[in-house]
């Protein structure tokens, strides 16, 4: 090509949507280049334990803090991200924090950029427990140099919702299994946050096989998406017919057609 435009690590992740939109502005060449680190140690064990949906928030709760409590055992580094800080408070307000130990860390946007540094640099250590919101799952660098978590299978990731956008799951993934590195990522989610954001009505985990799981909830993501991009096109179409009218307007009143202009001022 004659030049690149933008450098992504999400690209596979771009809806037909978006595709359309870039395509707009002359963006129709799509390049994949494989990683210089060679195959992914990543783990992602879609149709069984990589997926956890809990039908109330005290076991929600309970299955995160027993999955850290056991990665710790393991001599693991564990990294949660939280939604928001809404969601990461309730967890921290909840019984179960405090049955984490002493060894966690809590990582937000309102610490000082000092602070974040520190805590960025040791959740890759061994038996580190780091909480986060899930803005720093995107380019936060948790490179792991510790050699014993590398041998018991690297930084484990756990994700306690699903993101609206398919790119921050991926980028959320990318924060383990980093340059060659081992790792593993799973989802621990709550069947309420899936009806109130994504319509999947609760109980479809009786219903759907488990190993179906991560389609399903994908599929719904992804019906979600499309009625929100449809929102954004109505929008659009109806910005731009009023940008249309008010320049109609203007040049009506420039050659002091004022009857045209009185006419459009009324449509």
């Amino acid at each position: 090509p004659e030049r690149i435009l933008g450098v992504s690590g999400t690209l596979s992740a771009l809806s037909d949507y978006q595709k359309t939109v870039l395509a707009k502005y002359g963006v129709k060449t799509l390049m994949y280049v494989p990683s210089v680190y060679g195959e992914s140690n990543f783990q992602f064990d879609k149709a069984g334990a990589g997926i956890r949906i809990e039908t109330n928030t005290s076991d929600y709760f309970h299955t995160i803090t027993a999955q850290i409590q056991e990665l710790v055992k393991e001599k693991r580094s564990i990294i949660v991200f939280f939604q928001d800080n809404a969601h990461l408070k309730e967890y921290l307000n909840s019984p179960f924090y405090s049955k984490l130990g002493r060894q966690k860390k809590i990582l937000t946007e309102e610490l000082s950029a000092a602070d974040k540094e520190f805590i960025i640099s040791k959740a890759s250590t061994v038996g580190q427990v780091t909480l986060s919101t899930a803005v720093f799952g995107r380019g936060t660098d948790f490179f792991c140099k510790d050699e014993t978590v590398q041998r018991q299978g690297g930084v484990h990731v756990i994700q306690t919702f699903l993101s609206e956008e398919a790119s921050e799951e991926i980028q959320i993934q990318g924060r383990t299994a980093r340059q060659g590195k081992k790792g593993s990522y799973q989802m621990i989610l709550l069947d309420s946050h899936l009806e109130e954001q994504y319509d999947i009505k609760r109980g479809f985990k009786e219903r759907v096989p488990k190993e179906n799981w991560y389609d399903w909830i994908s599929a719904a993501r992804q019906a979600k998406q499309k009625a929100r991009c449809d929102v954004i096109e109505e929008n659009l179409a109806d910005a731009t017919k009023k940008d249309h009218d008010t320049h109609r307007y203007f040049d009506s009143l420039l050659i002091n057609n004022r009857e045209q202009a009185a006419k459009i001022f009324k449509e």
